[in-house]
């Protein structure tokens, strides 16, 4: 009980107000995806850069979503690297025992990436089946959930703006999957790691250039 209510002065004291984001996000990504659709129509790919020639254009584009990635990836191995770390009893000062965990980390990680074949088409699934719920639908039905145990009631506004995102999220969750599920079916022949037959590997797809595993 005493847990609650600490959790009840915390709900208490934020204002969240309407999720501006919501209808900011949705407008961005259906702007992008009919500008995409009235310029390559049904030959647009779900990865809009698989329809960029070669060029310049496509090429600083590629090097934007490197940069991003490798941030991401930054952000997201810190807290695993930490809780790594704790388990094995590592100084949190800067050592050689960091340095060997990361980098082992690190290569592993490569390994893997680059013995799934088309690993991307595996990470489009894995996100579309386990990100988005993370993302919009289990974070609202947390909140209600805990906002209800602390005050014994809930909001009809707490509750029309959880549904709309819990709804958006089901939705986009089940196209991203399908959309994953069909491009997967769709492929005719896996490509060996490129430490097995560097020629095959490096050989693209050219309805898969650049982004193709």
């Amino acid at each position: 009980m005493h847990s609650l209510k600490y959790v009840n002065v915390i709900l208490d004291s934020i204002d969240y107000g309407y999720p501006y984001y919501v209808p900011v996000g949705l407008c961005l990504f259906l702007t992008i995806s009919a500008v995409a659709y009235s310029y390559y129509g049904t030959g647009v790919k779900p990865n809009i850069l698989n329809n960029i020639t070669r060029g310049p254009l496509l090429y600083s584009n590629m090097a934007i979503v490197a940069l991003q990635v490798l941030m991401c990836v930054v952000l997201g191995t810190n807290a695993l690297f930490q809780d790594l770390e704790n388990s094995l009893h590592i100084p949190d000062e800067f050592g050689w025992r960091r340095i060997c965990l990361r980098t082992a980390v690190v290569l592993l990680v490569l390994f893997v990436c680059e013995s799934v074949p088309h690993f991307g088409l595996a990470i489009e699934l894995v996100g579309g089946l386990l990100v988005t719920p993370f993302i919009f639908v289990f974070p609202p039905v947390f909140h209600i959930r805990i906002k209800q145990k602390a005050n014994g009631q809930l909001d009809v506004k707490d509750l029309v703006i959880a549904g709309n995102i819990i709804t958006l999220g089901i939705i986009g969750c089940l196209a991203a999957t399908i959309e994953s599920l069909i491009q997967l079916s769709q492929l005719s022949e896996f490509a060996p790691p490129c430490y097995i037959n560097v020629t095959a590997a490096a050989t693209p797809e050219d309805s898969n250039f650049p982004f193709h595993s």
